[in-house]
């Protein structure tokens, strides 16, 4: 039934961007469901497709950004769209993890950032998803100099005040404009393994260290 929701809304001529944000809708009103024992399991599913969805799985791999697509996207964006891509681009961390980051967890004379809490799609903090996922990165330097000329009233404020899902339709909308193949939030992620392991970075700082 999620994949022939899915497919109505393409027959529709929705855009992928709108098709997301409902997909986003119902999986929260599931999830809430499933949080006050109404029901034991989530049973909206997304599948993993192929942009140009034709009713079937699509077997076709994840093609990480590459690094002329990365900056080409952060040219392009703008607001805490725009922050958050320099973000998630050059550390590599997970998106809850940076929608959770506040300025407490910036240590700007060190060049460090403190992950130990992350934001869940219905905007509930919590433990990051394992105990290894607590640690202390390194803040690199196209990334310390957009955190520290940011103005803050308190530690405690986050840094990012968008939703996952408002961010999520913008930066479908953007790579739309640009012409890109579309692809998840998350994929930053992947993306930064693959730019820093193919421009010579050890994996054991990429894998260990950031990730």
């Amino acid at each position: 039934h999620s994949i022939k929701f899915i497919q109505f809304c393409r027959d529709r001529g929705l855009k992928d961007s709108s098709i997301s944000g409902y997909c986003s809708f119902f999986k929260m009103v599931f999830r809430y469901a499933v949080n006050n024992d109404l029901i034991s399991k989530n049973p909206f599913f997304v599948p993993r497709f192929k942009q140009h969805f034709d009713g079937e799985m699509d077997d076709e791999k994840f093609t990480p950004f590459s690094l002329n697509e990365i900056l080409g996207l952060i040219k392009n964006a703008e607001g805490e769209l725009r922050l958050f891509l320099v973000v998630a681009f050059f550390t590599g961390a997970r998106t809850g993890e940076i929608l959770a980051l506040t300025f407490a967890d910036l240590d700007f004379k060190n060049k460090t950032i403190r992950i130990n809490k992350t934001l869940s799609d219905i905007g509930i903090l919590d433990s990051p998803k394992t105990k290894s996922s607590n640690r202390t990165i390194d803040m690199l330097d196209i990334v310390y100099k957009e955190l520290v000329k940011l103005e803050y009233f308190d530690k405690n404020q986050r840094i990012f005040t968008l939703s996952r899902s408002s961010m999520r339709l913008k930066f479908n909308d953007l790579q739309e404009n640009l012409g890109y193949n579309v692809r998840r939030l998350y994929d930053t992620r992947h993306s930064f393994a693959s730019v820093m392991l193919s421009r010579g970075e050890e994996p054991m700082w990429v894998g260990c260290k950031m990730m």
